[in-house]
């Protein structure tokens, strides 16, 4: 990674475990002789990213990931 003009390996202060909170929501049309779906989930990291002994904390220091995930599916019944 470069930052201000020094390129530096950041994988030596990334946390090995990583835990996070998920909300979400979905939602079953039926469509045939199938379901289609549709998922929306939010996760929140509860930990930071990078170790506390990672350089620059003032950049590192609470960096935690955030996603948001999208999925549509369709499944079929066969009973």
């Amino acid at each position: 990674m470069k930052y201000t003009g020094e390129e530096r390996n950041w994988n030596e202060h990334v946390q090995n475990v990583d835990l996070g909170l998920a909300l979400g929501a979905e939602y079953d049309i039926d469509s045939g002789r199938g379901v289609t779906t549709l998922e929306v989930r939010y996760v929140f990291g509860l930990l930071d990213v990078f170790e506390a002994s990672a350089p620059q904390q003032d950049v590192t220091g609470d960096l935690k990931n955030r996603a948001l995930q999208i999925s549509v599916g369709w499944y079929v019944a066969f009973f």
